[in-house]
């Protein structure tokens, strides 16, 4: 699953907004557009870039089992998928 979420950023099949929301993050399915809030830390942001991939990716999947796969995702990460998911949010921000 880490594979598609770096494929799906890198052929930018999704735009990533930074916007003051409510939410940590938001994914818009028909405009093909994750949100996630401006305001969070760095950290944040990249778990939530995770999270909202996976609902992209996987629609179907319910809170639960998309909670439970950003966590393994993100503790996973080597430092070097750590920084390109690092430059998918600052080349939008």
């Amino acid at each position: 699953m880490k594979r598609a979420i770096f494929a799906l950023l890198k052929r930018k099949t999704v735009v990533i907004e930074f916007l003051p929301i409510s939410a940590w993050g938001e994914c818009d399915y028909d405009e093909q557009l994750i949100t996630i809030r401006r305001s969070l830390s760095e950290k944040n942001k990249v778990r939530v870039l995770i999270h909202e991939c996976l609902h992209y990716l996987r629609k179907k999947w319910t809170e639960e089992q998309v909670l439970q796969r950003e966590e393994e995702i993100f503790s996973s990460l080597t430092r070097t998928e750590y920084e390109t998911l690092k430059k998918h949010l600052y080349s939008v921000e």
